[in-house]
């Protein structure tokens, strides 16, 4: 069996990547300069090894047919991968920053079936933050230049980062870094549906305005996602298993049927903190409806 020398793990133990999905993402977690080679890796292991071997402070390390670490009376063996981790392309040629929250929000508004893959990611083009799964969507504006789709999962693991982040891409993959941490992820392939149009209907339509907490406790009384939503006049209702009406100051002009499980996203990825009430900005009752004029839902048309 060989020694490793400990200066060595030290080093590996700080720097290490472990892929998370063959299609998709490969992501390093803890510190990994961005200049790192392949053959600075002199073995291979999964993440439960990964695991298993951060669990040690400072191990003596022998390589074998397996990975043998020991500190003390501990003693583990860990299986080394038959698969050597492929490094990703690192050369990027497009930056960008953005608030991380706002692609977080839009994490929320992805497909959650592949049927449309370019759907399960957020798109980040010509100053917007798009995301849509067809039948509900989230667009705000940010100051950027580049044309990338970010996978969800990919924006999953951006999970403890916060406020403003720089990004760098190039046509196949991105990369976020911090001061510790670099998450790499492939870039979904296709061209990303322009929802500016839909948008700007908004200009046509009427906005009216009402309390952000009321339309919270009312949605209270749903029982399912798949529930039906109504609004009419002044009035809200929840048709399901259980029915439910109450009045609210909304002046809507026309009946708007929509679902309960799109709305309740909307509602609760709305930031209070300027005030207690959202704008509604609708044209009829089967046109979309805006909301804060960033969220979009379409409404059901009833038979």
């Amino acid at each position: 069996m060989k020694n490793v020398k400990s200066n060595y793990m030290n080093y590996f133990k700080n720097h290490y990547l472990y892929q998370w999905d063959k299609n998709h993402d490969v992501f390093t977690i803890t510190k990994y300069p961005l200049n790192i080679s392949v053959e600075e890796f002199e073995f291979c292991i999964d993440q439960k090894g990964m695991d298993t071997f951060l669990k040690y402070n400072e191990p003596s390390v022998q390589i074998g047919k397996t990975l043998v670490v020991k500190q003390g009376k501990k003693k583990s063996e860990i299986k080394l991968s038959n698969e050597p981790l492929v490094m990703p392309n690192t050369q990027f040629d497009t930056e960008f920053s953005v608030d991380v929250e706002k692609i977080k929000i839009a994490n929320k508004f992805v497909a959650k079936n592949d049927k449309k893959p370019i759907l399960t990611g957020v798109n980040v083009a010509n100053g917007y933050i798009t995301a849509t799964d067809s039948f509900f969507a989230y667009r705000t504006a940010c100051e950027c230049n580049c044309n990338v789709t970010i996978a969800d999962k990919f924006i999953n693991a951006l999970k403890d980062i916060q406020g403003v982040a720089t990004f760098k891409a190039n046509k196949n993959a991105v990369c976020c870094q911090t001061e510790d941490t670099a998450i790499i992820g492939r870039l979904l392939d296709g061209q990303y549906p322009s929802l500016e149009k839909i948008y700007n209907a908004m200009a046509n339509g009427t906005t009216c305005e009402t309390s952000l907490e009321e339309l919270k406790e009312s949605l209270q009384f749903a029982n399912s996602n798949d529930d039906r939503v109504v609004f009419e006049k002044n009035k809200i209702s929840i048709i399901g298993e259980q029915n439910f009406e109450s009045e609210i100051n909304i002046g809507l002009e026309c009946k708007i049927v929509v679902n309960c499980g799109y709305l309740n996203t909307i509602i609760n990825s709305i930031n209070n903190t300027t005030g207690n009430n959202i704008n509604i900005n609708y044209t009829s009752e089967i046109r979309p409806l805006f909301f804060n004029s960033e969220y979009l839902l379409l409404p059901i048309r009833e038979v």
